[in-house]
């Protein structure tokens, strides 16, 4: 979800650039699902790093009253320390003006290998998980959903603490983390969990991620 106040973004001068149109941005994405912003009930962030969090800015413009989640560690280590999350790769000049997020501690309830959660809606069908490493207090989800038949698919969204299956099934860190012990860590309680659970992994920057969700593929780890 990235916004920029011009059409051409420079993540690296020396090694990458390339174009975000206006009808790239998320608003406007969602516009063409049929969904205004003002539909969401919640944003949840994995982390603030501006590939995931660069729409926020246009979302709660165009929807004041969205509630946005965060976890307690990530909020003090990025949104406490603004210059450090620009360093990290945060923007935090287009985060929403006066930004405040709504800050949740894990609670003493299990999920597969996971000693604590936090259930995000009232039913429980949406519970964030610690995937620390990538960076502190990176959340996954884990969400109790249906197929398209009606049949119940538990989803792990992972955002960053893997960018792959591939990376996943190696148990490999990436290469851009803030602990790698943490973030090994992160991979191998996945790893349990679909171990444990038939669960369907849709990690953020896999080419096959629509491919996972569109056929319902449940991971097998290796």
């Amino acid at each position: 979800m990235d916004r920029v106040s011009s059409s051409r973004a420079l993540f690296n001068k020396f090694l990458s650039a390339f174009t975000i149109e206006p009808s790239d941005g998320i608003v406007q994405q969602l516009g063409r699902q049929g969904v205004k912003p003002t539909d969401l009930k919640a944003v949840i962030l994995s982390h603030l790093h501006n590939d995931h969090a660069g729409g926020l800015e246009d979302l709660v413009a165009a929807a004041p009253d969205l509630p946005v989640y965060i976890s307690r560690e990530h909020w003090k280590a990025f949104g406490e320390h603004p210059f450090f999350a620009g360093m990290e790769g945060a923007t935090p000049n287009h985060w929403p003006r006066n930004f405040s997020p709504k800050i949740f501690d894990y609670q003493d309830q299990p999920v597969g290998p996971w000693e604590k959660s936090y259930p995000l809606t009232s039913d429980g069908k949406i519970v964030a998980v610690d995937t620390s490493g990538h960076v502190a207090g990176h959340l996954a989800l884990v969400v109790y959903g249906e197929s398209g038949t009606g049949e119940a698919t538990t989803y792990l969204l992972p955002g960053d603490a893997t960018y792959s299956i591939d990376v996943l099934d190696k148990e490999e860190p990436d290469g851009i983390n803030d602990d790698p012990a943490r973030a090994l860590q992160s991979l191998r309680l996945m790893r349990q969990y679909a171990r444990q659970t038939d669960v369907v992994v849709l990690p953020s920057h896999d080419a096959n991620t629509p491919r996972f969700l569109a056929e319902r593929v449940v991971y097998q780890p290796k």
